[in-house]
């Protein structure tokens, strides 16, 4: 009986549990619960771990054959461009109950068209879900972020700049604090949303100097910034207005200035991709259409969707 490549991977991994349980440390096989990539690490670790020779033995003959078998999942065929981005960043991107939307999904797939990739639209969560996924090659695009040092890592961003959606400090009307730079948000309570990173500096500045208390909803952090429970919500302009906007709240919120950085978002490649032949095609259209201000034309349409829109929580 012949096996596809898919099923001879997962016997092998199969095969590899048993013998951690039988010969290594039964701790270690707790590793090997990660999807849809080679577990190369985990498996150095067992063979680290493992006090037995017989044990090294029988998993170097298993590696033999597995290694090359996850070379090959990983180097799937560019079939589709799997775009994604963030369920709760209207208006630059969101969920609206069925599709994933907004201003950015809509400029890549404009540029997509006009060279003729196939592309799918693909909703896989919140933010911290969406950067897993670039990470691990699950998608190829991000269609619009801001480049910050952790992701430089395992993204490759466009040189065209899409938006500049400032990274930008709310607070409630009324309780206005003085605020010319981020040392004025030293000894105060502040809000961000889960995955959200800012660039600039700012994001280390944030780690050792500021107190912030992360959400995984945008609506949160205004809630908890209209109860008082928060001095301030960072968050990028548009998106912010954008959510103030739709739920009718922008007369109990003010936005200082000046932002927190000037870190201009684009989209982003997954290194991981196999589909990262396009970047270049993609900078060359993209760059076209910034020149015949389209960008602000497909935000503005945007703008006034999602204002309208009515939003289903997403998980």
């Amino acid at each position: 009986m012949a096996f596809s490549t898919s099923s001879q991977v997962g016997l092998l991994y199969v095969l590899l549990i048993h013998v951690a349980i039988i010969y290594g440390d039964k701790g270690q096989t707790n590793k090997w619960q990660r999807r849809h990539s080679c577990p190369s690490k985990e498996i150095f670790m067992l063979w680290c771990n493992a006090g037995k020779t017989q044990w090294r033995v029988v998993l170097s003959l298993c590696l033999s054959s597995l290694f090359p078998l996850c070379s090959f999942a990983q180097s799937r065929e560019c079939d589709k461009i799997v775009i994604t981005d963030d369920s709760d960043y209207g208006p630059i991107h969101w969920y609206d109950g069925s599709k994933l939307m907004g201003a950015s999904i809509d400029i890549v797939t404009t540029a997509l068209k006009a060279i003729q990739a196939p592309y799918v639209i693909r909703y896989v969560g919140p933010m911290q879900r969406v950067l897993q996924a670039g990470k691990d090659g699950e998608v190829d695009i991000i269609a619009s972020l801001r480049p910050t040092p952790e992701r430089l890592r395992y993204l490759e961003f466009s040189k065209v700049q899409m938006f500049n959606n400032f990274p930008t400090v709310f607070v409630a009307k009324g309780r206005e604090f003085r605020y010319s730079g981020w040392n004025d948000l030293v000894g105060k309570k502040g809000g961000i949303t889960a995955g959200n990173q800012f660039g600039g500096d700012f994001d280390d500045f944030m780690k050792k100097n500021l107190n912030v208390e992360i959400a995984q909803k945008t609506y949160i952090n205004f809630k908890k910034l209209e109860l008082g429970r928060l001095d301030y919500v960072i968050s990028g302009y548009f998106s912010g207005m954008g959510y103030l906007l739709r739920a009718e709240q922008q007369d109990k919120f003010v936005a200082l200035t000046p932002p927190l950085v000037n870190n201009p978002s684009t989209l982003a490649f997954s290194k991981r991709s196999p589909c990262l032949k396009y970047l270049k095609l993609l900078d060359v259209e993209l760059g076209k259409m910034r020149d015949r201000d389209q960008f602000r034309e497909i935000l503005n349409k945007n703008v006034q969707l999602y204002r309208n829109a009515s939003i289903a929580p997403a998980n």
